[in-house]
């Protein structure tokens, strides 16, 4: 009989041990997970600031409105300042 509550502390203790090797292991897994999501979310946030700047940068560059009322050069310009808007607001 003492061997058995012998034997069964050792296999609770082992299985402690482990146990809380695999919690340390999930613990160390989540906070790099945590690091990742918040080193795409600070590239996603300076993405957007930077198309934002891109955009006042091009409407900046247009400032009579030249380049948008011409025919050719403005399908160019409106279709560069659509793309802008349209990667701006995915990106949200």
């Amino acid at each position: 009989m003492v061997y058995f509550f012998i034997f069964t502390t050792i296999l609770l203790l082992i299985s402690s041990i482990l146990l809380l090797r695999a919690g340390f292991r999930l613990q160390d897994q989540n906070r790099q997970l945590v690091e990742m999501i918040q080193t795409y979310d600070n590239q996603q946030t300076e993405t957007k600031e930077k198309l934002e700047e891109l955009f006042q940068q091009l409407k900046d560059t247009d400032l009579n409105g030249s380049f948008e009322a011409d025919d050719e050069v403005g399908f160019v310009f409106q279709e560069i300042k659509n793309l802008i808007e349209e990667y701006k607001n995915n990106i949200q």
